[in-house]
């Protein structure tokens, strides 16, 4: 295989892992924003879950923020992919404006969201039912 096609190959392996990656967070965040009420026989069981319809929702919880950040960072890396200038070189606008946002958001804030909810989760695993 030559270097050229090898280098197309990843290319495009690139672009469908960014559009699966947009399309995976868009239908999360259609999802919660679609979601039923929560059932009465749940929030009589455990009160807490009363407070998750009220103060706006979703966003109050930095796990949906992060959806929208990693979503916009998949649409980003899609433009690039399609009129960005990856094609052309690795130092581009769009490319810095990619790299930026993967390091200043993207990332951070991924594994920030990840960590804490798994190191929650290992800790108080009384939730594992519900």
């Amino acid at each position: 295989m030559s270097s050229s096609s090898s280098s197309a190959t990843m290319r495009v392996i690139g672009t469908l892992v960014h559009l699966m990656a947009a399309a995976n967070f868009g239908v999360a965040i259609y999802k919660q924003l679609n979601r039923s009420p929560v059932p009465k026989d749940i929030i009589e069981a455990n009160p807490v879950m009363a407070y998750v319809e009220k103060f706006h929702g979703p966003w109050k919880f930095l796990t949906f923020w992060n959806l929208w950040v990693q979503l916009g960072f998949a649409v980003v890396c899609l433009v690039n992919d399609f009129i960005g200038s990856r094609r052309k070189s690795s130092s581009g606008t769009l490319v810095r404006v990619e790299d930026f946002l993967f390091a200043s958001l993207a990332f951070p804030i991924g594994m920030f969201v990840g960590s804490a909810f798994w190191g929650l989760y290992a800790i108080d695993s009384s939730y594992r039912d519900h």
